[in-house]
């Protein structure tokens, strides 16, 4: 390790496309923004913007900053639905019954698994990582960050494989597409990931 933190790793890890990034990032990080985000999802949104790893782990802007055309799914989306699933599923190491479900969401995957934040600190760089998948129904706890939170799936790390962003555990060397580069692949009837003809 050479002391360089989370996104310099991240980016040594899965290198950015050429056009990547949302420009409109730094947006998120001011004192004037509507909503307040953690700093690594801000830089995570600078070099990468809206993207998808390896097909299929998704991860969201908000709409504040999206220029995206719909249906893409924007933070905003997704957590009106992990707020409706934290008061039905148990987990997450927060207490319930709190009139806002302390929860918002910045990505999913392939399998419905809801990437997310609990909010219930002050700081939204304290906010820990906590995760709903569709195979275990219940919302798990990591201590970490989102960038650092790739970062332990992408080293399989954890203990165990984790019950979200399982396609892209323990890969060596992973894909990641820009949203607006992807529909434009689509467009071309091109193979979202790699570029190349069907």
């Amino acid at each position: 390790m050479n002391g360089d933190g989370p996104i310099e790793e991240l980016l040594r890890l899965m290198p950015p496309h050429a056009g990547a990034g949302a420009v409109r990032a730094a947006e998120l990080g001011g004192p004037d923004a509507p909503m307040r985000y953690p700093t690594d999802y801000v830089e995570f949104l600078r070099v990468y913007g809206a993207c998808t790893i390896e097909g299929e782990v998704v991860i969201a802007q908000p709409d504040a900053i999206a220029d995206l055309p719909l249906p893409s799914p924007t933070t905003e989306r997704l957590t009106e639905q992990a707020c409706a699933d934290w008061a039905e599923f148990p987990g997450g190491g927060i207490a319930r019954g709190q009139a806002t479900a302390p929860v918002r969401a910045w990505g999913y995957d392939a399998d419905g698994a809801q990437l997310c934040w609990a909010t219930d600190a002050e700081e939204p760089d304290d906010w820990p990582v906590v995760v709903l998948s569709r195979g275990q129904l219940e919302w798990v706890r990591y201590d970490c960050g989102m960038v650092e939170y790739l970062l332990r799936v992408l080293r399989a790390e954890p203990a165990e494989q984790p019950q979200a962003a399982r396609a892209i555990w323990g890969v060596a060397a992973p894909r990641v597409v820009g949203r607006q580069e992807e529909l434009r692949r689509v467009a071309a009837g091109l193979d979202p990931l790699t570029g190349k003809p069907w």
